[in-house]
């Protein structure tokens, strides 16, 4: 569980930086118009909620790290 937890956490954080750099993602989405500047939306294409996503997959961990 740790283990497949860390990996989608890894490969979330990794396509955040490529969006953030490249402005498209993994999978070839545009950052869309949310606000300004853009917000970036990872592998939910339309709905800006990558930061609550991250956050708890980070707890997750934390929770298995503490543990």
């Amino acid at each position: 569980m740790f283990k497949s937890c860390l990996l989608i956490l890894l490969i979330v954080v990794f396509d955040l930086f490529v969006e953030f750099f490249y402005g498209k993602n993994i999978l070839g989405y545009d950052v869309t118009g949310y606000g300004n500047p853009k917000r970036i939306v990872s592998f939910f294409k339309d709905e800006p909620v990558v930061g609550s996503f991250v956050s708890a997959f980070f707890l997750i961990l934390n929770g298995f790290f503490f543990n």
